[in-house]
């Protein structure tokens, strides 16, 4: 008997292993900020499934300039995103119906062996990840308007 469940659990976390780490393909998205400075456009992978979400940009190298991973979501909310399986800081951009509602500027990986948990200072329905230091780079701010084109 006990050898039935553990086959059944070692099933169980193999299929939820292979759900996590497996290659899903992520349509682009080419996000656009109208900022004090003129237009700034970063190209995005569109994070748009449970799964996707989920996985971020975790397991990853690295990001390049202007680009970035753009998380999508039906209706606002107060998403937490955590640091798990990140190699490299990042930037937080907080999105609400094509605005930028908040921001949080590099992130560590450290940040997530600390328990850390960064959330928007109000809801959002759109969360944008750039490689860190491209917020201060671009002078993205708070209130700036932002357009999604896929």
């Amino acid at each position: 008997m006990i050898f039935i469940v553990l086959a059944v659990l070692i099933l169980i976390l193999g299929a939820a292993a292979g759900f996590y780490f497996r290659e899903e393909s992520y349509e682009k998205a080419e996000i656009v900020f109208k900022t004090e400075d003129g237009e700034v456009k970063f190209l995005a992978e569109a994070a748009d499934t449970a799964g996707k979400r989920m996985k971020g940009l975790s397991g990853r190298e690295s990001l390049g300039e202007r680009e970035g991973m753009i998380f999508i979501y039906s209706k606002p909310g107060r998403p937490g995103f955590w640091m798990k399986g990140m190699e490299f800081p990042i930037d937080i951009v907080w999105i609400k119906e094509e605005k930028v509602v908040g921001i949080t500027e590099n992130m560590m990986p450290e940040s997530f062996w600390k328990g850390k948990i960064f959330y928007p200072p109000e809801t959002a329905d759109m969360v944008l990840e750039i490689k860190a230091g491209e917020v201060g780079k671009n002078n993205i701010k708070m209130g700036d308007k932002v357009k999604i084109v896929k």
